[in-house]
């Protein structure tokens, strides 16, 4: 080999190595780019169930993977509209004969889950939208020995519902109030109602004081409540049903303090014919005093505890069905 064919062979190698130095130094610039905007490294896992708590295999899982866009002229074009320019990706997977489904190795800041299977409806929340970006306190973290659970039931097994997603103030008479959560509306009476509600303030609260002791109730006229402690709405329990329920927010000089309680509860009213979810949110002082959200609802008007929602089996009138069913 003649000399200049060996000198001209190291300057190609050294171009090749400055080249791909350079295209190396450009994508871990690129990574590290989309790092400072938002995007992380995407895994998820999850698992599927029906109503028996068994293992639902076959279920259709959607993946929305939305990342910031770091091509020069997006980043740039972001930077003059103000508003960052995102990429999205889509992919599909379907559950395993465990249920069990899974991501791995995407690139995000966010990601849209749905997953869905025909002939069913969700028991649980079926879509979900999680922030991965750590420039968000509240991203989340995936945990492979803890999939998130999605509950799926089959479409012939869910019953005639009735469904309120929006919030309703309720103002107090004497610090309580009688609700109809059939007809969402205040009741005329104890027996137009299916729960009570009272919260107790000291005498001459205003709206400039800081901290205070004050006390909230729910009562189920006829029937019984007990608290909910997880997200899964889909049964009401058979058992556990107590008349009552107080909470006591007690005066404190230190320390997390509030003028406003969330509390979720399943109940059963009118001898067993309802039963139920609530949301209700206490306020201990509202312009001129306490005041509860009802900020959803879903019941059974049928005795079942089942409360899957489907859309296909709601009432869509309900006055006119309380009407009809239940008023003497």
């Amino acid at each position: 080999m003649s000399k200049s064919r060996k000198i001209l062979g190291i300057v190609l190698l050294i171009l090749f190595l400055i080249v791909g130095t350079f295209a190396l130094s450009i994508k871990i610039a690129t990574v590290m780019l989309g790092r400072f905007l938002g995007n992380e490294r995407i895994d998820y896992y999850g698992k599927v169930i029906d109503e028996d708590g068994k293992a639902l295999s076959g279920a259709k899982v959607t993946f929305v993977i939305k990342a910031v866009n770091t091509n020069p002229l997006a980043l740039l074009g972001s930077f003059v509209a103000a508003e960052m320019n995102y990429t999205k990706k889509e992919r599909i997977v379907f559950s395993d004969d465990k249920g069990d489904f899974k991501l791995k190795g995407e690139t995000g800041a966010y990601l849209d889950i749905d997953v869905e299977k025909e002939g069913y409806v969700h028991a649980t929340e079926g879509k979900k939208f999680l922030t991965y970006s750590r420039r968000h306190e509240d991203h989340y973290t995936p945990s492979k020995e803890k999939p998130e659970i999605y509950k799926l039931w089959k479409e012939e097994k869910t019953e005639l519902l009735i469904k309120y997603d929006r919030s309703k103030l309720f103002d107090m008479t004497d610090n309580s109030v009688l609700i109809n959560l059939i007809c969402f509306n205040k009741a005329s009476s104890i027996n137009d109602s299916d729960i009570k509600i009272t919260i107790t303030c000291p005498e001459n609260i205003s709206g400039k004081n800081k901290n205070y002791g004050w006390s909230s109730s729910i009562e189920a006229i006829d029937g019984g409540i007990v608290e909910a402690d997880n997200e899964n709405i889909y049964l009401a329990p058979e058992q556990s049903y107590v008349p009552i329920i107080k909470h006591d927010i007690k005066l404190q000089n230190e320390g997390k303090w509030e003028r406003e309680l969330v509390k979720r509860y399943y109940f059963k009213s009118r001898g067993g014919r309802i039963y139920g979810f609530v949301e209700i949110e206490y306020i201990s002082f509202y312009n001129n005093g306490p005041v509860a959200f009802v900020n959803k609802v879903i019941l059974n008007p049928n005795g079942s505890r089942v409360l899957v929602y489907n859309y296909k089996k709601l009432i869509n009138n309900p006055s006119e069905f309380y009407k009809s069913q239940f008023k003497k």
